[in-house]
This record gives C-alpha cells, sequence and structure tokens, in this order.
C-alpha cells in the first residue's frame, strides 16, 4: 500500500502532499443533509436514464430520437454548474 501511494505521489505530484488533499476532504457537513443527497441521487438516476434512452435508440437506428436529448444533457449541466457556484 505505501509503495502505491509512493509510486501514485511520484506520478501524480500534489502540492502539499496527498495527506493535505485527505485532510481537506470533510464529509461532516453533508450529514443530516438529504435533501441534496435526495437531489443528487435524483438528478443521477435521470442523467443515467437520458444515456440509457439515447443509446437504446441509437442502437435501433434512430438517430434523431437518439440526439434529442442533447438539449436535456445541456440543461442538466448548466444546472449542475449553477449549483456549485
Amino acid at each position: 500500500m505505501t509503495d502505491a501511494r509512493g509510486r501514485l505521489e511520484e506520478i501524480f505530484p500534489l502540492p502539499g502532499g496527498y495527506k493535505a488533499a485527505e485532510s481537506q476532504l470533510d464529509t461532516s457537513s453533508l450529514k443530516g443533509n438529504t435533501m441534496k443527497k435526495s437531489g443528487l441521487i435524483l438528478l443521477l438516476l435521470f442523467t443515467l436514464g437520458l444515456v440509457f434512452f439515447s443509446t437504446w435508440q441509437l442502437y435501433a437506428g434512430n438517430l434523431p430520437a437518439a440526439f434529442s436529448i442533447l438539449p436535456f444533457l445541456l440543461i442538466t449541466y448548466l444546472f449542475v454548474i449553477r449549483l456549485r457556484r
């Protein structure tokens, strides 16, 4: 385990090292915040459903239906970026 971490630090160096990056991962702010978790799960399922539908339609040879989800994916992306700010 230590050898793998050492090789990882050689290949992808982080300023301050990996210990500093691990200490910044604080999940205590997520406790008791079920609305954000449920929203995230709903958004993830919606996006996966769109990708599944597009793949299924593409496999069936229905090219217009396969690409019809692109506006929804763009709106979802813009929605997520807006929430991150």
